[in-house]
C-alpha cells in the first residue's frame, strides 16, 4: 500500500525535474549580476520619510554605511554615528510593529 504523495514531495520532484533539464544554474549575490544599491538607498529614504523621519542618505553616507552588512545593521549604524542625541524616533524605528516584515 503507497500513501499519497505530500504537497512537499511533489514540489521537490518538480524542482528536481526542472534541475534535471536545466543547461546551466544562475547563484547571484545582490548586487553580482546588476548594481542595485543605488535603488537600495533610494528605497531607503522613501521608509524613512514614509514614515516620518527626517533621515536622508546621500551616497556618500551610503558608501560609509555600505561596509554594514544588513539592512536594520544598517539603520542601527547610522543612527548611532549621528551628531545628534538618539531623539524619540529610536524607539519608533527599532520597533518590529513598525516594519512588520522584517525580522528583528
Amino acid at each position: 500500500m503507497n500513501a499519497a504523495p505530500t504537497p512537499a514531495s511533489v514540489r521537490v520532484e518538480q524542482v528536481r525535474r526542472l534541475l534535471l533539464r536545466a543547461r546551466a544554474l544562475i547563484f547571484d549575490v545582490d548586487g553580482t549580476l546588476a548594481e542595485t544599491e543605488e535603488v537600495h538607498r533610494r528605497a531607503f529614504n522613501d521608509a524613512f520619510a514614509g514614515m516620518g523621519l527626517d533621515w536622508s542618505w546621500g551616497r556618500s553616507i551610503y558608501k560609509r554605511l555600505l561596509k554594514t552588512a544588513g539592512g536594520k545593521e544598517r539603520i542601527r549604524a547610522f543612527d548611532r554615528s549621528r551628531q545628534k542625541a538618539p531623539s524619540k524616533t529610536r524607539a519608533t524605528v527599532f520597533s518590529p510593529l513598525r516594519w512588520p516584515a522584517c525580522q528583528w
